[in-house]
């Protein structure tokens, strides 16, 4: 089946269609990964003297249709959104990856030491169904990190929940 066909398929499916279970992994090559994640960000950022913080707590939302997803990624210090986002699937060369565009806002409070930003992430997509996003990030800031999240709740959770907190705030 060709790619424009697929892509038509996917985009311009009437409201109710509800094939895209059945239509999943066979014509719909990319998995569904609505809902809420939860994991932690390790980063190589540093603070003014020069410390780097432990893992830190976060969940990232995710909403998706037949042609639309959208990311959005809190901790208890930003909140990011994605606006630029896309599957890389090829089931040959056993590549099933999330890589999206966003735009980083800390608090107001912490806009001293961090500063609004843009940045990239690719996820690795794994499990068959998906348990787990395991991937890495890079900053117009010049900073990276890692990020791993595993499923939470198919509810998109609308702030950074209680339950996950800060373990320490810088390492050793």
């Amino acid at each position: 089946m060709s790619l424009l066909r697929t892509v038509w398929l996917t985009s311009y499916s009437p409201p109710g269609f509800g094939a895209r279970k059945q239509l999943q992994g066979w014509l719909i090559p990319f998995p569904d990964l609505n809902g809420t994640w939860q994991g932690h960000i390790r980063t190589n950022w540093k603070d003014a003297e020069g410390r780097t913080p432990c893992p830190i707590a976060t969940i990232l939302t995710i909403k998706q249709s037949f042609g639309r997803i959208s990311c959005v990624m809190r901790t208890e210090e930003m909140v990011s959104y994605s606006y630029l986002e896309g599957f890389c699937i090829d089931k040959d060369a056993q590549i099933r990856q999330l890589c999206y565009s966003y735009t980083s806002r800390p608090k107001t409070s912490l806009r001293e030491r961090s500063t609004p930003h843009d940045c990239t992430i690719l996820f690795n997509i794994i499990g068959k169904p998906v348990c787990k996003l395991e991937g890495e990030y890079w900053t117009q800031r010049q900073t990276t990190g890692a990020v791993t999240l595993t499923f939470r709740t198919k509810e998109l959770e609308e702030e950074f929940p209680s339950d996950l907190t800060l373990r320490c705030w810088y390492n050793s």
